[in-house]
């Protein structure tokens, strides 16, 4: 008996918790998920259950998860590990300043988020509106120099971290607005 789990990958994921799934295979009876330092954090008894959190985890963490199946016929019989490096979104940033010091722009600034490599930048001319990505920028400050004067404007950001091929967005922050200077 060789037991095999395969399609490993991230479902989803918090600021504090990682859910892998996989494709199901229907010799297993269950699956278990270690991290790098070869302790189990979670474990799956049923075969048709295709995934399971890692939680309590810190925000913007990065780890390589390693994921098998098993048999137990009255022992067990456990697959190769299927290795995936995996992590959490930082916490969600927070808007410190919005100004309009100069006609026709809107200077936003933020605090660093530990763990971000990116922010994005969105912006919305109503507050429920369609808000459009107007900045990816890895400084904590970005100016929008495209703002008409007298106008008022909706905005809020959110960090970017890639860990292997997959990126990781936060929460956006709480949207901020100003009126731009005429």
């Amino acid at each position: 008996i060789v037991p095999k789990v395969t399609g490993v990958k991230v479902a989803s994921y918090t600021s504090t918790s990682i859910t892998f799934s996989w494709i199901r295979n229907k010799v297993v009876n269950g699956y278990e998920i270690y991290n790098s330092k070869n302790k189990r954090v979670a474990r799956v008894n049923k075969n048709s259950i295709l995934k399971a959190a890692v939680s309590k985890l810190k925000a913007g963490s990065t780890d390589t998860y390693r994921v098998r199946a098993y048999v137990n016929q009255g022992q067990y019989y456990y697959s190769d590990f299927v290795s995936i490096k995996a992590g959490t979104s930082t916490k969600a940033p927070s808007i410190t300043s919005l100004t309009s010091g100069k006609s026709k722009q809107v200077t936003i600034k933020w605090k660093k988020i530990k763990g971000a490599s990116k922010y994005q930048v969105y912006r919305s001319t109503s507050q429920k509106g369609k808000y459009k990505r107007i900045a990816t920028t890895g400084k904590t400050s970005y100016t929008d120099k495209k703002a008409t004067g007298g106008k008022t404007y909706y905005y809020k950001i959110r960090t970017s971290r890639k860990v292997g091929s997959k990126t990781y967005y936060s929460k956006y922050s709480s949207v901020k607005s100003i009126a731009a200077k005429r």
